[in-house]
């Protein structure tokens, strides 16, 4: 701390955030010469999980407060007077994680945004303020992001909803399982600012969320290694404490699209769903449609998929969305698999990672998630575990 305190303590100019950043880069400086001198140049260029570009970790700025609290202040406040960044504090570290084993192409991939600190607080001070109120501005569909609401609460009723589509005689009805291409990253920034102002924020708090979501340079992390700077175009970063929020009200709008589609008689309601009047369950991108197996809902469906794309730049991915039938078969099933250009799902299927299943539940249904939670309780140490703990995992072990 000697160290960050003399460099601290030389007055540099500029404004508050390139009075920051000067200090950032020389006390780098002098970390890298007291790393030489005192551990022999010892280095590693592994990057934590919490390390932006300008390599300066949450547990510098928390053991180093008393000494740079003043200058972090002022940046904050500076960005709130004046609602631009610098391109120092809105860098992004691009860190690709494999989506499955033997990942070999992009799209096995997901991008994940190491933000630097200082951006990240700014950032949250924003989200704290935004979710404060997304429960009175959120529908009852989305629980994704939304205090007081909980995940399981779509799994439940998702459940209930796919009951009995094995058997026959039931009335006409269907579910659509509906994967959007790279949701995150493709929303775009005018969309996001659009629904913001049709729900009345402030002014002033749009020009902090623009000067947020518009101002980002990215530098994708190859190998441990930093491949160039390019800046964004549109999306929201994944990493970023204000972007669940920011998605949460962009699905807001297509859920305002579905339902006033819904009460025009253009899609017609689930069997179950028609005294709710409930369309959807969506938990951030993922969507689950309901309806009543018509070709005109079907037909109806894609028109508001297509018009929210062109809004908010979010494609339907038809390669891997599904519908899944009950009470229709033969031609009725390859009419609607046709018209939709979904594959035929077949239940059970895994929704959240529980089984969703149309009969009883059984022990086989659960096989992927008792395997998944034996393998969890194996990965632990056992040195570390308490007497039951080291009984449970005996126990899982035979």
């Amino acid at each position: 701390m000697a160290l960050v305190g003399r460099v601290w303590t030389k007055a540099q100019e500029g404004t508050p955030m390139e009075v920051l950043y000067k200090k950032l880069r020389i006390l780098k400086i002098h970390l890298k010469d007291f790393n030489r001198t005192e551990f022999g140049n010892v280095h590693t260029q592994e990057m934590t999980n919490h390390q932006g570009p300008d390599g300066y970790t949450a547990y510098f700025y928390k053991h180093a407060w008393p000494i740079v609290q003043k200058d972090f202040i002022n940046v904050v406040q500076h960005f709130l007077s004046s609602g631009k960044l610098r391109r120092e504090v809105n860098s992004t570290i691009i860190a690709l994680v494999p989506k499955k084993e033997k990942a070999d192409c992009m799209r096995d991939f997901r991008p994940i945004s190491c933000c630097n600190v200082v951006y990240k607080c700014i950032s949250k001070v924003l989200a704290n303020r935004l979710k404060e109120v997304l429960l009175d501005i959120i529908s009852l569909n989305q629980t994704a992001f939304v205090q007081g609401r909980k995940i399981l609460d779509n799994v439940l009723l998702a459940h209930k909803l796919v009951r009995n589509y094995h058997r026959q005689g039931v009335s006409p009805r269907c579910t659509i399982k509906i994967d959007l291409m790279k949701a995150f990253d493709s929303l775009s920034w005018e969309f996001i600012l659009n629904s913001l102002e049709a729900l009345d924020f402030p002014p002033c708090f749009l020009w902090w969320i623009k000067g947020c979501i518009t101002s980002p340079y990215f530098s994708v992390a190859i190998n441990e290694t930093l491949a160039g700077y390019f800046l964004g175009k549109r999306g929201v970063r994944q990493g970023d404490p204000i972007s669940p929020y920011l998605f949460v009200i962009a699905m807001e709008v297509f859920s305002h699209i579905m339902d006033s589609t819904a009460a025009k008689g253009k899609v017609g309601y689930h069997p179950r769903c028609k005294s709710l009047q409930l369309t959807h369950l969506c938990f951030a991108d993922d969507l689950l449609l309901f309806t009543n197996a018509s070709k005109e809902s079907i037909i109806a469906i894609l028109d508001v998929l297509n018009t929210f794309y062109h809004w908010s730049g979010l494609k339907l991915n038809p390669e891997k969305s599904e519908i899944f039938t009950g009470g229709i078969i033969g031609d009725s099933i390859s009419e609607l698999v046709t018209c939709s250009g979904f594959k035929r799902g077949l239940l059970p299927v895994r929704y959240f990672g529980l089984p969703l299943v149309s009969g009883k539940l059984s022990s086989k249904n659960c096989e992927a998630l008792t395997k998944r939670i034996v393998k969890r309780i194996k990965s632990w140490y056992v040195q570390y575990l308490s007497y039951t703990g080291s009984a449970v995992d005996q126990l899982c072990a035979l």
